[in-house]
């Protein structure tokens, strides 16, 4: 993968390169970048084997580079916190502080309940 060869170089050829990574799995995309001329994650972006020739990795094209390969992220936060991509919850299950209670309310509440159409 192109993360590891870049691991590789940051540390046995040039300590200065510089490059976000997190996850390694393909989940996170902390690691996303140009690769040979299209955008990929270099965690699960194979190196070619039988390639003979150089392959090229750059920061992504259409962000603000910070360092090497390393971009500025605040408008994608931004655009990320506009859209909200998590699930949100319409109601509360744990009502109640007490032990006894919270059993209780683990069953969701009336107004968690999907309302039966009638016919």
């Amino acid at each position: 993968m192109f993360l590891d060869a870049l691991i590789k170089i940051k540390d046995e050829i040039d300590p200065t390169l510089s490059f976000r990574r997190s996850c390694r799995e393909g989940i996170c995309g902390s690691c996303s970048m140009n690769i040979d001329g299209r955008h990929n994650l270099a965690c699960i972006a194979p190196i070619p084997k039988n390639n003979k020739e150089r392959s090229f990795v750059a920061p992504l094209t259409f962000m603000n580079v910070l360092k090497d390969l390393v971009v500025d992220m605040t408008n994608f936060y931004n655009q990320y916190k506009l859209i909200n991509p998590y699930l949100k919850r319409n109601c509360l299950l744990y009502t109640s502080p007490s032990p006894r209670d919270r059993q209780k309310s683990r069953m969701p509440s009336s107004a968690c309940k999907k309302k039966k159409k009638k016919k």
